[in-house]
């Protein structure tokens, strides 16, 4: 490799940073570009459950926020692990600034990359039996995030 790699930044619901993990690291293995993103902790990182809102838990929300923006600012592209179709608030913000300062957007729902991790995943599900499959996880889809995410598309 020769060329300067690509900066892809993860977006999307820390609920899912176990998603992000693997489309970070399919990123990386097969596309030969740097993914940025959330962090996949430990359990032992914390004595409690591990929140997924973990920066608002620790009191550290809005500078995480504002660093993910200036990841965003380093990137080529990001890309938006909307995993069943979801994003929140947050992502939805980030999703309009990379917008805004002309970045490519991806969507995992829209990409191959997507379709990887979800075959993997599912096929995870199937390897352990029906009474342990993943069960699909629902997050209620608040109307702003529908318009908006429609606005985004057309």
């Amino acid at each position: 490799m020769n060329t300067k790699p690509k900066i892809i930044v993860l977006c999307g619901s820390s609920r899912f940073t176990d998603v992000m993990a693997v489309c970070a690291w399919f990123i990386e293995r097969d596309e030969h570009a740097i993914a940025l993103g959330l962090h996949l902790l430990p359990r032992w990182y914390s004595k409690e459950h591990i929140p997924h809102h973990l920066a608002e838990h620790e009191g550290v929300a809005d500078a995480m926020d504002e660093l993910h923006l200036r990841k965003i600012d380093m990137a080529d592209e990001i890309f938006v692990v909307d995993f069943n179709e979801y994003f929140g608030q947050s992502t939805a913000r980030e999703i309009e600034y990379a917008k805004i300062h002309g970045k490519k957007t991806r969507w995992f729902t829209r990409d191959p990359i997507g379709e990887a991790v979800l075959r993997l995943y599912r096929s995870w599900g199937e390897n352990l039996g029906k009474n342990t499959q993943p069960q699909p996880l629902t997050t209620p889809r608040s109307s702003n995030i529908g318009l908006l995410r429609e606005s985004i598309f057309n």
